[in-house]
């Protein structure tokens, strides 16, 4: 049944905003933590580069799928398992004393991700009109934005002050969090009456393709930032390990601000309008990234980082979902996201190679010379589609 209301907010998308906020701060609470730990075990460089990319790439394998699963059963199920794995990953990284041993709990951590994101972001778009699609996705990324200043402070924290097995544990508790909030998520949609309703069983979407490379592109650069901006940072001896976390804070807080009105951008001026520029200020950033001897410039990468970000992501999202009906916003949200995962994982592993080999400010140039060459290849493509 599609939504026809302008309304942005009500109750049921206010609990999956917390549900999401308590699931991605036990995430991201991780963040500055999970790179020093693969070196606390005995990991190398590249090794850090393979968990943190690992868990992307699990939760690649499982998006499509969940689409589907999405599509054919409820949004609400696969939100609720996607929470439960949360939980018991995190409880398990504690556990995990050996890189072989950690990688496997990467992987099942992954697989958690890609349940809960693949349903929430669908349930997201079934709650409003085509109208504000844009804008709502964008609202709906502030959650994940807030646990991002918030978390990694509190890891780093946590793991000054105490040990590593503490930072797991309450990893876990705010994934259990997240776990009673999604036991009261609203299915959205209608069930599905007519045969003709029923999605397709195809794992990829062809409608969704092309935001899907653009976004690929763009999380590229994500995978490289979350791996390697910590080891960055204390490596060149531009700040402690204590202010790594300032780093996401500031991104993360300069996000908070601009995504709602940058996703409102794509609604009314197009979907190309909004992801174009947001993709080539992200290549600044990378590029800001690789030439910065000063903590402060590193900042400012963190600010162009953030508003190409918020430009470009709820804008790619829409147009995944803009051609599609919705019986099959699942399927469409499992390609495009399974894109996304893939960009981050082969992101951390792919250029914390190249990082191996010519250091990091290098690795972050080449980051944002594929990022721009991408946006001209899609900006390129969308308009030879007819698309906007």
């Amino acid at each position: 049944m599609e939504n026809d209301s302008d309304k942005l907010l009500d109750s049921g998308l206010l609990v999956l905003l917390a549900c999401a906020f308590a699931l991605m701060s036990s995430f991201y609470i991780l963040l500055p933590v999970l790179p020093v730990y693969v070196l606390h075990i005995g990991g190398s460089k590249p090794q850090v580069g393979l968990i943190i990319g690992a868990f992307a790439l699990s939760a690649l394998v499982f998006r499509p799928p969940v689409g589907i699963g999405v599509d054919v059963f409820t949004r609400k199920a696969f939100a609720v398992v996607g929470t439960v794995i949360f939980t018991l990953a995190s409880a398990s990284y504690g556990l995990a004393h050996t890189v072989a041993a950690l990688l496997g709990v990467r992987l099942f951590h992954g697989s958690g991700m890609a349940s809960f994101q693949t349903a929430a972001t669908t349930l997201v778009v079934d709650s409003v009109s085509d109208r504000r699609r844009g804008e709502a996705l964008g609202v709906y990324g502030i959650a994940s934005n807030v646990a991002m200043v918030a978390a990694p402070a509190l890891g780093s924290w946590l793991l000054a002050a105490a040990d590593f097995r503490t930072v797991f544990r309450v990893s876990a508790a705010l994934a259990f969090i997240a776990v009673l909030l999604a036991l009261f998520l609203k299915e959205r949609r209608a069930p599905l009456t007519r045969e003709s309703e029923r999605p397709e069983h195809s794992l990829f979407c062809r409608e969704a393709l092309l935001p899907s490379f653009a976004v690929f592109a763009l999380m590229l650069t994500y995978g490289a930032t979350l791996s390697f901006i910590p080891l960055l940072i204390t490596g060149e001896k531009l700040a402690s390990e204590a202010r790594v976390a300032v780093f996401f804070s500031v991104y993360a807080a300069i996000l908070i601000v601009s995504r709602a009105p940058a996703g409102r951008i794509s609604d009314v001026k197009g979907r190309l309008a909004a992801a174009f520029p947001g993709m080539l200020l992200a290549a600044v950033a990378m590029v800001c990234l690789a030439s910065a001897r000063a903590f402060a410039v590193l900042l400012i990468g963190a600010g162009l980082y953030a508003v190409g970000m918020a430009l470009a992501q709820p804008a790619l999202t829409a147009a995944a979902v803009d051609s599609v009906p919705e019986h099959r916003r699942g399927s469409a949200m499992g390609t495009f996201t399974a894109s996304f995962e893939l960009g981050i994982g082969l992101g951390a592993i792919a250029f914390g190679a190249l990082a191996g080999a010519v250091g990091y400010r290098w690795m972050f140039a080449a980051a944002g010379g594929e990022v721009a060459l991408a946006a001209i290849v899609y900006g390129a493509l969308t308009k030879r589609a007819g698309s906007h």
